[in-house]
Order: C-alpha cells, then sequence, then structure tokens
C-alpha cells in the first residue's frame, strides 16, 4: 500500500519534469516483486512464466496518462483571467467609501473578463 501511494503521490505532482524518479523507480520495483509474489493475486495469470508476468506488471505501471502540455498552459492562462478580471471588477467597479457610485460599466467589462477565464480554465481541465 505504501509503495503504491508514495508512486501514486509523485506521478500526481509532475508537470514539466517528473520529481522523484528515483523514488518511483524503487516503488515500481517493489510493488512488481510484491505483486509477483503475491499468493493471493491472479493477475497476471499465474499459468504463465515469471518473465512474461513481469513484463505485464511492469507494462502496465509504465502506462502514464500525462496531462497535455498546451491544456496546462490554456488552464494557467484562464485561472488568470478569472481571477484578475474579478479583482479588477471588484477594485475598479467597486467604490472605495460608501456613498461612491458602482461603475457598472468596469464591472460588466472585467466580470465578461473573468466568466471569459473560467470558461477557458474550464476547458483546460477537461482536455489536460
Amino acid at each position: 500500500f505504501c509503495y503504491e501511494e508514495l508512486r501514486s503521490s509523485l506521478l500526481a505532482v509532475r508537470s514539466t519534469y517528473q520529481p522523484g524518479q528515483k523514488f518511483i523507480d524503487e516503488a515500481e520495483e517493489h510493488l512488481t516483486t510484491l505483486m509477483l509474489n503475491d499468493s493471493r493475486g491472479n493477475w497476471p495469470d499465474r499459468a504463465l512464466p515469471d518473465d512474461e508476468r513481469r513484463a505485464r506488471i511492469e507494462a502496465v505501471l509504465a502506462q502514464r496518462e500525462d496531462p497535455a502540455l498546451l491544456w496546462v498552459f490554456v488552464m494557467g492562462l484562464g485561472y488568470f483571467l478569472w481571477l484578475g478580471g474579478a479583482g479588477l471588477a471588484i477594485w475598479r467597479g467597486l467604490p472605495a467609501e460608501d456613498d461612491g457610485e458602482i461603475l457598472w460599466a468596469v464591472v460588466l467589462r472585467f466580470g465578461g473578463v473573468s466568466l471569459l477565464g473560467y470558461g477557458v480554465w474550464a476547458l483546460g481541465v477537461a482536455l489536460a
């Protein structure tokens, strides 16, 4: 369980590089050995030779669904547009004094930028 958690946690924090690759390799080696020696497991088929069973386990552990970097960039851009638009709508459109006038044109303009940013962020999350 600990090897699986270590491997999963390090794979979850990857971006343009993979931190902790040494630990991932070590965890995968231990997981492979544990899976081969586990008498309760039935995958891969115990009728197969040990070399083929090891190769199948290593092939499954090697499969990674890395996020598409372009969509990660789009997601980050959308995030900054979303928060930046909301912040500018508040700071430029709302008055500092209680009796000040709300600048609705500014609030709507930057609110629209924020809404657009949210859509771009959601698109990036869905396609990354």
